[in-house]
C-alpha cells in the first residue's frame, strides 16, 4: 500500500496566522506578550507615518518606497518625474475617470488620502532576542511547542503567555512586508562579543502564490553590521525625540510592519492605546515597561500604566490555593461607620457578620474558607487550580437623600467612577499576567459570568429584611488571575479570543460567582439592618414619604380618570384634593432646584473670586506654554543620546535644552495647581450634609493652597485642634467660608502697606452650645476710612479698587458669601477690631 504524505498549502499560514487573529490591535497584543517573553524590560509601540506631512517633490528613494506599496498601481499614472530625480504629484484625467464624471480634485485628495495613511508600525524591546538555532527552530516553526516545555523565563521568572507558536503570523495582520532585526543577549545565548545583528525579511505575499506549498515558501535571513548601539542603528531618529524617559538595554528584537494594511487613524490609534492600559495588571509591571508613541498623533504619547482605583464603595480581595482553601478579605468604604448608633452592633444582622466591633470599624473582614464551604454538595472542584480575584463595587449612581441619610453612605465622586468604568469596567481575566480577551469588554462579553440575569431574577434592595440583594454587571470592576501552569484545562479557543467552553470553565465561573455572592451578603445585612434603624428613629420621614406617595397616587388616578374615564363626575373635595397633590409636588420640585441651585451658584461664586486672583499668574504662564519645546527639538538629536550612553561630553545646547525642559515642567505644574484647585470647587462629593472634622478639613486646606502660600511666602499656621472637633454640615459651604477668607488674606498681603510678615492663622473653640472658630491675619486690616466696617458683608461692596482709573475691581461678593453661609447655620460673625491685621470671630451652633 502506498504512503501519500501531507501537504500543507503556503495559503494555510494565512488561515492560522492572519485570519485566525480578531483584529489588528490583537495582532499588536500577540507581539507585545512575545517580548514579555523574551524577559523585555522595555517595549515600545511606534506607528510612523512616512508621509506625516505630503512633500511638494518625492525624492527618487521615496518614490520608489511607493512603487513597491499594494496600492500604488492605482496611483501610478498620477506621478511626473522631473530633473534631479525629483517626482511630483500632476493629476490626469482618463477617458474612465471622464465618463464616470470624477475630477481632478477628487482624484488629488484619494492621492493625498492614500500617502497619509502609509504607515509603518514598529514593535520594539530589549529581551533577550534570538540565536540563529533558534530563529530556524522557533521563529520559523509553526505551531513550536518551547514554549510549553519551558513556561518560566530565564531571567524575570514570568510565566510566558504564549503557547500556540502562532504569534509571528501576527505581523502578516499589520503589514505586507515585514522585517525583523535581532540582537541576541551574548550573556543569555552565552556567545562571544560580535560586532554584528541579524536580519529577517518576508513579504506575506508570497503565500497566496497559486499551487505553493508552504515548504517553498522562504524568508530571508542575513547580518548587519553593528556600529552603533542596537536600537540607535535600525530605529529612526524621531522616536527619540519625545518627552517619555524610556531606554533599552543593547540586545533584543525590533520588527517593522510596513504598507500597513489598515488605516490607522487617529480613533484607531487611541483605542489601542486605551487598550494597552488594560493588558497587565498594574501590580505586575514593576519590570516591563511599556510605551506607544505615534508620529502623527503626538497627543497619544505615553508610557502606559494603569491607574488604581481610590473610588470604590467595596474592595474584594479573593486567593484559592492548590489544596482549595480561599482567603477573602473583604474592604469596605461605602458607610459612614463612625456614624452608626450603637444599636446596630446590637442586631442579628450585625452578629451575621460574624466579626468585632472593633473590627468592623476598621473596615476589613477576611474569610478563611474552602471550596467545600462554597459547594457543600461537591466532593471537590479536582480540575480547578489556584487563581485570584480582585474587585471593586462602585455605585453609578447619585444616592436621593433619604437613602443618604438611611444607609450614611460616604460621598464620592460619580464622574470619576463613570470614567473609570468606560476604561476598567467589568471583570477580566488575565493569565500570567496578560489579558484574556473579550471578558470584561462591552457588549455580552461584559457580563460573562450572567450577573445581570441573577440582578434581574432577585431585584431586592439592599434594604430588603430577608437579603437577596444581587450586584449589577456594570457595577463591579476586577481581575481574575489564572496561570497556564496551575490551569491547564481553562485553555485558549483556536481564535485566541477566549477560553474554550468546556466544563472547567463552567466550574470556573461557579467559584467565581460564589465568592461574589459573599460580598453581596455582607453588603445586604448591612443594609438591611441599618434602613430597619432608620424606619424606626424615623416616622416623621416615614409620614413624609407616605404624603409623597400618596400625592402621586392622587395625580396618577387623576390623569387616569381623564384618560379613561374623562365623563365621571367627581367631587368638590376630590378635585380640592388633586389640586392640593398638584401643587405639593410642584412646590416640592421647585424648592429642591433652588437649593442645589443656590448651593451650585454659591460655589462658582467663590470659584470666580479665587480666578480672579489667580489670573495674573495663568496669564504670565500661557504666554510661556507657546511653542516652548520647539527649541528642544532642534537640539535634541539623535547623537546626543547616543553621547550619554558613551559617556561623552554634553554639548552646550544639550545642557541648555535639558534646563529648559526643567522649567518647562515646573510651569505646567504651576497651571495644574491652578487649575485643579478651581475645580475641586463643584464635586459632588463636597454637597452632601455629613460630619466634617476640622483638624482634617484644614489640613487638606493647607494642602490645597501650598503652591500659592510658597509663592506669596505665607505662614498658615493651624492650632492644636482636637480630633474630635467637626460639623455636621456640608464641606462645600466650609469651602465657600474659608475659600474667601483666604483670598482676601492673600490679596491684602501683597497693598503696599502690608508688614513683611504673612501668617494666617486659624483657632477652633468651643462652649457647651457652640463651635467657636477665630480667623486672623497679620495684613494691614480693614481700611481705617471704612465709617462701618460691617459693610463689608453687603454685597457688591469692595474696597479693591484700580490705583489708576479707581474703577471697581473686587467683586464685591466675597464677605458676603461668607457671611450670608454663616446666616444658613444660624451662626454668627463678629470682626475682632481691637487685633492688628484681621480678625473674624465664626460662632456656629452645635446642633443644627
Amino acid at each position: 500500500m502506498k504512503e501519500i504524505p501531507f501537504k500543507v498549502s503556503a495559503r494555510a499560514a494565512r488561515l492560522i496566522g492572519a485570519e485566525n487573529i480578531a483584529n489588528a490591535e490583537s495582532a499588536v497584543i500577540e507581539l507585545i506578550k512575545n517580548s514579555y517573553d523574551a524577559d523585555a524590560e522595555t517595549c515600545l509601540v511606534y506607528f510612523e507615518h512616512v508621509f506625516n506631512e505630503i512633500p511638494s517633490f518625492f525624492t527618487k528613494q521615496e518614490f520608489e518606497y511607493l512603487c513597491v506599496a499594494p496600492a500604488f498601481n492605482d496611483f501610478s499614472l498620477h506621478f511626473k518625474t522631473l530633473p534631479e530625480n525629483l517626482y511630483e504629484i500632476e493629476i490626469i484625467l482618463t477617458e474612465e475617470d471622464i465618463k464616470l464624471g470624477v475630477t481632478k480634485d477628487e482624484l488629488h485628495e484619494s492621492i493625498i488620502d492614500w500617502l497619509s495613511n502609509i504607515c509603518r508600525i514598529w514593535i520594539v524591546d530589549d529581551g533577550h532576542g534570538m540565536n540563529e538555532k533558534t530563529i530556524e527552530d522557533n521563529w520559523m516553526t509553526i505551531g513550536t511547542n518551547n514554549k510549553e516545555k519551558s513556561p518560566v523565563t530565564k531571567k524575570f521568572k514570568r510565566i510566558k503567555s504564549g503557547a500556540k507558536g502562532l504569534g509571528r503570523f501576527a505581523l502578516d495582520k499589520l503589514g505586507a512586508l515585514s522585517s525583523v532585526y535581532i540582537c541576541p543577549d551574548l550573556e543569555y545565548y552565552q556567545l562571544n562579543k560580535e560586532n554584528s545583528t541579524m536580519e529577517w525579511y518576508n513579504k506575506w505575499e508570497s503565500f497566496l502564490e497559486e499551487g505553493k506549498t508552504l515548504d517553498n515558501v522562504k524568508a530571508r535571513l542575513g547580518y548587519g553590521a553593528l556600529d552603533r548601539l542596537f536600537h540607535l542603528n535600525y530605529l529612526p531618529n524621531e522616536i527619540f525625540i519625545n518627552e517619555l524617559d524610556f531606554k533599552f538595554e543593547n540586545h533584543g528584537v525590533i520588527i517593522c510592519c510596513d504598507y500597513n494594511k489598515e488605516n490607522w487613524h487617529k480613533e484607531r490609534q487611541k483605542r489601542l492605546s486605551d487598550s494597552l492600559e488594560t493588558l497587565i495588571p498594574p501590580t505586575d509591571k514593576d519590570n516591563f515597561s511599556l510605551f506607544f508613541v505615534s508620529n502623527k498623533f503626538s497627543d497619544l504619547n505615553k508610557k502606559v500604566s494603569s491607574a488604581v482605583n481610590t473610588n470604590y464603595d467595596y474592595k474584594v480581595n479573593a486567593r484559592l490555593s492548590d489544596d482549595h482553601s480561599i482567603i477573602i478579605e473583604i474592604d469596605r468604604n461605602e458607610f459612614e461607620v463612625s456614624e452608626f448608633p450603637e444599636e446596630f452592633y446590637e442586631s442579628e444582622k450585625f452578629k451575621n457578620l460574624d466579626t468585632s466591633v472593633e473590627d468592623f470599624k476598621k473596615g476589613v473582614q477576611v474569610h478563611k474558607l474552602t471550596l467545600k464551604n462554597l459547594f457543600p454538595k461537591i466532593d471537590e472542584f479536582e480540575s480547578i487550580g489556584s487563581l485570584s480575584l480582585s474587585f471593586y463595587f462602585s455605585k453609578q449612581g447619585n444616592p436621593g437623600k433619604v437613602d443618604l441619610d438611611k444607609f450614611m453612605y460616604k460621598s464620592f465622586d460619580l464622574s470619576t467612577r463613570k470614567s473609570w468604568a468606560e476604561t476598567f469596567g467589568g471583570l477580566r481575566i488575565f493569565r500570567d499576567n496578560f489579558r484574556v480577551r473579550p471578558y470584561g469588554e462591552p457588549g455580552s462579553a461584559k457580563d460573562w459570568l450572567g450577573l445581570g440575569d441573577r440582578a434581574a431574577s432577585s431585584p431586592a434592595g439592599i434594604g430588603n429584611s430577608d437579603g437577596g440583594w444581587r450586584v449589577r454587571p456594570n457595577q463591579i470592576s476586577g481581575v481574575v488571575n489564572i496561570s497556564r501552569v496551575k490551569n491547564p484545562k481553562l485553555a485558549d479557543k483556536s481564535s485566541r479570543e477566549g477560553i474554550q467552553e468546556n466544563d472547567e470553565f463552567a466550574q470556573f465561573k461557579s467559584v467565581i460567582v460564589k465568592i461574589i455572592e459573599i460580598f453581596e451578603n455582607d453588603r445586604a445585612e448591612i443594609g438591611a439592618e441599618l434602613k430597619a434603624i432608620y424606619d424606626r428613629k424615623n416616622a416623621d420621614a416615614l409620614k413624609e414619604e407616605q404624603a409623597n406617595t400618596l400625592s402621586k397616587q392622587l395625580l396618577k388616578g387623576a390623569n387616569s380618570g381623564n384618560r379613561n374615564t374623562s365623563t365621571e363626575e367627581t367631587t368638590p373635595e376630590q378635585d380640592n384634593l388633586k389640586l392640593l397633590a398638584s401643587q405639593y409636588e410642584k412646590k416640592k420640585e421647585q424648592l429642591e432646584e433652588l437649593m442645589e441651585e443656590q448651593k451650585i451658584l454659591r460655589s462658582l461664586a467663590t470659584i470666580g473670586t479665587i480666578s480672579s486672583s489667580f489670573s495674573h499668574d495663568l496669564k504670565l504662564l500661557h504666554g510661556k506654554l507657546i511653542k516652548r519645546f520647539i527649541p528642544v527639538q532642534k537640539v535634541l538629536e539623535l547623537n546626543h543620546r547616543y553621547s550619554i550612553d558613551n559617556n561623552l561630553q554634553f554639548t552646550e545646547g544639550l545642557h541648555d535644552s535639558l534646563e529648559r525642559v526643567e522649567m518647562f515642567k515646573n510651569q505646567d505644574s504651576s497651571m495644574k495647581d491652578w487649575i485643579n484647585f478651581s475645580l475641586l470647587g463643584v464635586k459632588k462629593d463636597k454637597r452632601r450634609r455629613r460630619k466634617v472634622y476640622f483638624e482634617q478639613y484644614f489640613k487638606q486646606l493647607k494642602k490645597v493652597w501650598a503652591k500659592k502660600f510658597e509663592d506669596r511666602d505665607v505662614d498658615f499656621d493651624i492650632d492644636e485642634i482636637s480630633h474630635e472637633s467637626a460639623l455636621k454640615c456640608f464641606e462645600i459651604d466650609l469651602d465657600c467660608i474659608f475659600n474667601n477668607l483666604v483670598v482676601n488674606s492673600v490679596e491684602a498681603f501683597s497693598q503696599k502697606d502690608a508688614p513683611p510678615t504673612r501668617i494666617i492663622k486659624i483657632e477652633i473653640k468651643s462652649s457647651d452650645n457652640d463651635i467657636i472658630i477665630f480667623y486672623s491675619d497679620s495684613g494691614p486690616g480693614l481700611s481705617k476710612d471704612i465709617i462701618n466696617p460691617q459693610r463689608i458683608f453687603q454685597c457688591f461692596f469692595t474696597t479693591k479698587v484700580n490705583e489708576h482709573s479707581g474703577e471697581d475691581e473686587g467683586t464685591g461678593i466675597g464677605m458676603w458669601m461668607v457671611k450670608s453661609t454663616i446666616n444658613e447655620y444660624r451662626g454668627s460673625t463678629k470682626l475682632l477690631l481691637d487685633k492688628s491685621g484681621f480678625g473674624l470671630e465664626i460662632k456656629i451652633p452645635k446642633n443644627i
